[in-house]
């Protein structure tokens, strides 16, 4: 099964044109793989993003409040 391990500065632009989350969604539509692995998860921006192109989502997230944001942003995305 492919996977992804995203690796971000969300500050990086791919061809000039994209930057930030825009980044994000160019990849996950770009890339042909059907799990990813952010293990900075943060609050869920990015999770939001794979759930919504079909991607399996993985996120991993140590500050307790960004998790419970993370946790209800996934739930959402699911729904």
């Amino acid at each position: 099964m492919p996977y992804c391990i995203l690796s971000f500065n969300t500050t990086h632009c791919l061809d000039g044109s994209k930057r930030g989350f825009s980044v994000i969604e160019s990849v996950c539509k770009s890339l042909a793989f059907n799990v990813v692995f952010d293990p900075f998860a943060g609050v869920g921006k990015t999770a939001k993003s794979f759930i919504k192109n079909g991607k399996t989502y993985i996120g991993s997230e140590i500050n307790v409040l960004r998790f419970n944001k993370l946790s209800k942003a996934i739930w959402h995305a699911q729904q």
